[in-house]
């Protein structure tokens, strides 16, 4: 890739191709389509052989768990459903409900950052030169890492995302870095047999702290008046 000067007040390109207008009309591709089907029959079929319906449960969980905004943190519930159920289950359906829920992000908020409208609120920031710069030095490493280290996630899927970073590898890396995650956590379940209250306290203590960061980070951006 050749770097291009630009000066302050100039756009951040986006690097890698195939972002923009690549989707047509169409929210989802037929792959995509049946990947998604493939994955729920898949989970249903486990439900049913195993006898086990909180496969259904840490699909569902999964998947609001790891959207572009999180419905609820995922740690406590990876760690609960270690306890009950084997770690390597809990990865392989963790990961197949994330599988869906990195398309789901993407064909989205690739539609949403790329609008004129959303480009020109966050491109002039140095702050996103910066970032999209060091991003773009190994993007895969970087969602990959983010995803399994307990970073906060969803400022380096807008940094892909808006990067116009090829959807299958975008896809891939948040699957690779969340997939071991999710054993991890589930061993820590199973090792440790973390009460349920306290797993309960951390998911609702959790979910506070980012209902309270979301509210303050409104209050700054809001105009002040006055």
């Amino acid at each position: 890739m050749q770097s291009v000067d630009r000066t302050a007040s100039e756009p951040v390109e986006v690097v890698f191709p195939g972002a923009r207008g690549a989707q047509g009309n169409r929210l989802f591709s037929t792959a995509e389509l049946a990947i998604g089907a493939g994955l729920l029959v898949a989970t249903a079929v486990l439900v049913v052989a195993l006898h086990r319906p909180e496969i259904a449960y840490l699909f569902g969980y999964s998947f609001i768990g790891n959207l572009f905004v999180a419905l609820v943190p995922h740690e406590p519930g990876m760690i609960y459903f270690g306890k009950i159920m084997p770690p390597l289950l809990v990865a392989a359906v963790g990961g197949a409900a994330t599988l869906v829920a990195a398309i789901l992000d993407y064909r989205l908020f690739n539609r949403i950052l790329h609008a004129p409208r959303a480009a020109r609120l966050y491109q002039g920031s140095e702050l996103y030169r910066v970032a999209h710069s060091a991003f773009c030095k190994a993007p895969f490493l970087t969602v990959a890492l983010a995803g399994f280290l307990p970073l906060p996630y969803s400022p380096f899927k807008f940094l892909a995302i808006s990067a116009g970073y090829a959807e299958a590898r975008y896809v891939a890396a948040v699957c690779t870095g969340r997939t071991p995650r999710y054993y991890v956590l589930a061993a820590i379940g199973k090792a440790y047999r973390v009460p349920t209250p306290v797993l309960v306290a951390f998911l609702v203590g959790m979910a506070v702290l980012a209902g309270y960061s979301s509210w303050r980070s409104y209050r700054r951006s809001r105009p002040h008046k006055g």
